[in-house]
């Protein structure tokens, strides 16, 4: 089985369909962003990278953050993110104080798969 732990703690790691980990070393409250309609994996990515260095965020003590590219159609229904490694992951790792989920028009439908 394929290990859930990302191979490099300052970049990014894939973990599954647009799933993409990073942990910043801030701390270990955690981040989900849901990019909107066909975002792109590194759009999605960089958009996160803007959120953390350039918010509160690292004063939330968010240092664990998850970037979700956009779904293939606007209303997500060919399901192709893997939310669920995204999930295992989570689970996996330490449990963090908050979670925060971000999502960004057309990412509503996969962050609700989420917390489906």
């Amino acid at each position: 089985m394929r290990s859930l732990r990302p191979r490099v703690r300052l970049g990014w790691s894939e973990l599954g369909t647009g799933v993409a980990y990073r942990d910043y070393g801030y701390g270990n409250n955690v981040l989900i962003a849901y990019a909107g309609w066909s975002v792109s994996d590194t759009l999605a990515r960089h958009w996160v990278d803007r959120l953390v260095t350039h918010s509160t965020l690292r004063s939330l003590n968010v240092g664990k953050v998850y970037a979700v590219k956009g779904p293939n159609d606007s209303l997500y229904r060919t399901k192709e993110i893997g939310n669920s490694r995204l999930i295992s992951h989570l689970l996996a790792n330490r449990n963090p104080k908050m979670i925060m989920v971000a999502a960004h028009s057309s990412g509503a439908f996969v962050a609700n798969e989420f917390f489906q």
